[in-house]
């Protein structure tokens, strides 16, 4: 039967892939930028000079230029399909042993302190087993409501790569609401934000993409 420590062994895993899967693109661009502006500049001034080598010459760069970014392009596509499988395996891993694992109550319960301030605190809980509490932060101007999210889901944000808790879109009535590091309700979109490692520590704990976490948020007593 698998295991929470396998579970985590095989997030582990993924994530190393996904780091080199950033390393890889933002070295691809580099190398692809700084090739095309150097090869720009010697296309540009050999068709200046207009002497039939120096247009050969040019025609040359531009050819090798060519096969280059071909073979960028092919590095970074099949660096990226390997990505893939190793993120579809894992999914069909989760969802596989998603039945075999002990039931687990996971929780996440934000408490307001000062609405007009955005502050509050958040609470981490396992069956119902207080493990992790810290403060966080929201937009006062754009506030989630006060109630309980089911089938919330530990995942990856999309446009900024963050770990976060996912909020259903169907039951915020806004899309996008996650739970992200944060340290300020300046660094809220309307998303409540909180301590780096507490997400790192509920990464550590639940597996990703099962929406099995309740988020109760609750308004100042």
């Amino acid at each position: 039967m698998t295991t929470d420590l396998d579970i985590r062994k095989q997030e582990a895993e993924i994530e190393k892939s996904q780091r080199r899967s950033n390393v890889r693109i933002n070295v691809t661009y580099l190398f692809s930028i700084t090739y095309l502006l150097g090869a720009l500049l010697f296309i540009g001034f050999f068709l200046r000079k207009g002497e039939t080598q120096d247009v050969t010459n040019a025609l040359a760069i531009f050819t090798g230029l060519s096969s280059a970014a071909l073979g960028v392009v092919g590095f970074w596509f099949g660096g990226r399909k390997l990505d893939k499988n190793a993120e579809l395996a894992y999914q069909t891993e989760m969802q596989k042993n998603a039945s075999s694992l002990p039931p687990q109550d996971y929780r996440i319960i934000v408490e307001r302190q000062d609405k007009t301030q955005g502050t509050g605190t958040l609470r981490f809980l396992v069956n119902q087993q207080e493990l992790k509490k810290t403060n966080c932060w929201e937009d006062p101007d754009k506030l989630v409501a006060a109630k309980t999210y089911t089938d919330c889901s530990t995942t990856y944000m999309r446009r900024k790569g963050y770990k976060a808790v996912f909020l259903p879109d169907d039951q915020t009535d806004r899309k996008g609401i996650f739970i992200h590091q944060g340290s300020s309700k300046a660094h809220s979109d309307g998303c409540i934000v909180c301590d780096a490692g507490v997400i790192d520590a509920i990464f550590d704990i639940i597996p990703r993409d099962q929406k099995n976490i309740s988020v109760d948020v609750k308004e100042p007593a």
